[in-house]
């Protein structure tokens, strides 16, 4: 083991996963190619040397960070040449980020604070783009041919003290515009949510979760929601050292639930007396829910069995397995990886299988019969506009009984934001305006709530329906900050970056959080990709990525909305004038003014919507000026 200090150059494939599973052969043979011919003999002639691969990047090291920047700069121009005839959503690009810090050599691995540094700030960089920290920065001056332009302190994941970052600006400018700084800061805002959401190191990177704090109104979300008995995991693998890995793992898994602000996780001690008695467990510890499971480990991999057991019925009604490859190096990384998959699968908000199921057993009752709990639980469910109006009334009383409930603010929220969308409103009162009053509430449930995921979720989303994009993207950091195991939070908000432009950042985020828990993602959560297809014109790709949307919603209208202009954009004109008929069947007075106006209040760029009139005309559907 040797210690030194070293530059080292992190480099990642942007987009790694939807390439090869776009083309796994081509992608593994132009990136085979890129290799030999170009970055490995680059860094040997910059007297570097690949101390570790991955599977879409690598870890260089360098005598000097000059060598290590110049190389990086040379890699990232020949690569734009080599890539320049390749279809943009095929092509191969890397970031690459340049570090001078402590690193620790064990024979075919490094580790230290300079690699985790420069592995960090990889995920700042643009792709094809290099940035470097301020302490590369201090060597390198003018000693390459490139300028620079400062990003400020930025705070990354596991680094106790901000670092300073530098782009690396190749045709020698040292900063952009004045005029673009707004732009700048959003981007790096941006970049923030992409490391909170682990795209730094190509996987989902999770932190180890702090223990529980005492119960407060900064956890009054988690006060009345349903309880959850977490029970020890049981080592099944016949292999004693894994009893340490099955208590740690049982630890991560408690304190990743705990995150989820919408159920209450008990003591596994105190859960444990009871195992084998339900009853006694629902009276004496009020539990709603037992989580169990065991661990069994095959050669290089290990298996998790997971099963939720309703303590009322003493039915299960799921269970699931985990797996992934362990070894020495990532038993922490394994741990927290698996047990933020499995407690979000239980606890996410929106999707997950305990809450889904305390909404099932209450979607029938009249809203005005339920008690806050349940009226709160079932808000997001209508099927009318009576019903939403209904719904509406029966959250304003809930929280005129308790104005202290964080939750129930939380759904108010998110029935002013959809019924903004969908164009329509609970109430009468001519002073009605949606978007500030989502706003209003969002801000009551952070102040009752300021640690709470979901309630910087409402925020966040409250302000993307105001149009402040600088405050939701802020906002949206402080999410995966707070929980970086909710894959549907992450993808959703993913969804509306995409929404407003930001297409490969928030399209990264959906693509992420399906990898890592998809049974939490919203169907709708594919819109992003979907429409970043189609408002690039990829067609094909684009109706790959509507189907399971259309599936998962039959019977919708924007179905049959996405229909009409994809087709007519694709030259289908016979799907698109089957898709405008079916739309105008369900909704006889919509024209084209109606999408464009729906469109606006999703958030969506003009550009889109432009594109999206032009196809909606040509596949029939009328304006509102047609005689």
């Amino acid at each position: 083991m040797e210690r030194r200090l070293a530059a080292i150059l992190v480099a990642d494939m942007v987009g790694y996963s939807r390439l090869m599973e776009a083309d796994e052969t081509g992608t593994l043979t132009r990136q085979k190619r890129h290799r030999a011919e170009l970055i490995d003999p680059r860094i040997a002639a910059h007297h570097g040397s690949i101390v570790k691969l991955t599977g879409d990047g690598m870890i260089a090291e360098f005598p000097s960070v000059v060598e290590a920047v110049q190389c990086a700069v040379s890699i990232q121009r020949e690569m734009e040449a080599r890539e320049g005839d390749v279809p943009e959503d095929q092509k191969i690009r890397y970031r690459i980020a340049v570090n001078l810090g402590d690193v620790i050599f064990d024979e075919s691995d490094v580790y230290g604070d300079g690699v985790n540094i420069a592995a960090r700030l990889e995920a700042l960089a643009e792709p094809g783009g290099v940035v470097v920290s301020g302490t590369a920065y201090d060597h390198l001056k003018s000693n390459v041919e490139v300028g620079y332009e400062d990003l400020g302190e930025q705070q990354v994941k596991n680094i106790a003290t901000p670092v300073r970052v530098y782009r690396v600006v190749p045709e020698g400018t040292t900063a952009r515009p004045t005029r673009h700084a707004r732009g700048r800061r959003l981007s790096l805002v941006a970049a923030a949510i992409a490391v909170a959401a682990g795209l730094a190191t190509g996987g989902w990177y999770l932190t180890r979760p702090a223990p529980a704090a005492a119960i407060s109104a900064d956890r009054v979300m988690t006060i009345k929601g349903p309880a959850i008995a977490a029970l020890p995991l049981v080592n099944l693998s016949g292999d004693a050292e894994y009893d340490l890995f099955a208590r740690g793992m049982s630890d991560q898994l408690g304190a990743a639930l705990t995150r989820f602000k919408g159920v209450r996780v008990l003591s596994p001690r105190a859960s444990a007396k009871y195992a084998d008695d339900l009853g006694a467990l629902r009276s004496e510890l009020g539990a709603d829910y037992l989580l169990e499971g065991n661990i069994r480990r095959g050669a290089e991999r290990i298996q998790i069995t997971a099963v939720l057991t309703k303590v009322e019925t003493g039915t299960q009604i799921w269970t699931d397995t985990f797996q992934a490859e362990i070894s020495p190096a990532n038993i922490v990384e394994v741990q927290d990886r698996l047990a933020g998959r499995i407690a979000g699968a239980i606890a996410d908000d929106s999707r997950g299988i305990a809450l889904l199921d305390r909404v099932a057993d209450q979607k029938t009752a009249a809203p005005n019969d339920q008690g806050s709990l349940d009226c709160i639980l079932t808000a997001g469910y209508w099927r009318s506009e009576g019903e939403m109006r209904a719904k509406y009334q029966c959250l304003l009383a809930a929280l005129e009984r308790d104005p202290a409930y964080a939750a129930g603010w939380y759904r108010l929220v998110r029935l002013y934001i959809e019924s903004y969308v969908d164009g329509q409103a609970p109430s009468d009162d001519a002073g009605y305006d949606p978007q500030l009053l989502a706003l209003e509430a969002a801000r009551k449930v952070v102040k009752l709530a300021p640690n709470s995921a979901e309630a910087h979720n409402a925020l966040a989303e409250a302000y993307y329906y105001n149009d402040e994009q600088e405050q939701f993207l802020a906002e949206a950091a402080k999410v995966l900050e707070l929980n970086p195991n909710d894959a549907g939070a992450i993808a959703w908000l993913g969804t509306l970056m995409a929404f407003s432009g930001r297409w490969d950042e928030g399209g990264a985020l959906v693509e992420k959080a399906l990898a890592f828990n998809p049974s939490v993602v919203s169907p709708s959560s594919r819109y992003a990709l979907a429409k970043a297809h189609y408002y690039r014109g990829e067609y094909a790709e684009a109706l790959e990525d509507f189907q399971p949307i259309w599936a998962a919603y039959d019977g919708y209208w924007v179905n049959d909305l996405n229909r009409a202009y994809l087709y007519a954009d694709w030259g289908k004109e016979e799907e698109a004038e089957k898709a405008a008929a079916a739309l105008m069947e369900q909704l006889p007075d919509f024209v084209v003014e109606d999408a464009a106006g729906f469109y606006r209040r999703l958030g969506f760029q003009e550009a889109y919507i432009d594109k999206m009139v032009r196809a909606l005309k040509k596949a029939g559907l009328p304006s509102r000026g047609d005689s």
